[in-house]
């Protein structure tokens, strides 16, 4: 299963996440990522994205 920033058909997710960033959005565009995964995953990930949450609050986003 394909996450939706993976190859060409993700160019308007990423896209999307580029436009938030340059707006300083930087956690609604990882949000993205999160929801994402999360949709097609279920709680499988959940470890890894607490560990990336815990990291990008230690960063000035």
């Amino acid at each position: 299963m394909k996450t939706a920033s993976w190859g060409r058909s993700g160019k308007s997710f990423r896209a999307k996440q580029a436009d938030l960033i340059s707006k300083g959005q930087f956690r609604e565009a990882q949000q993205m990522d999160i929801n994402d995964i999360r949709g097609k995953f279920g709680s499988k990930y959940d470890g890894a994205i607490s560990q990336m949450q815990d990291y990008t609050n230690t960063l000035d986003v």
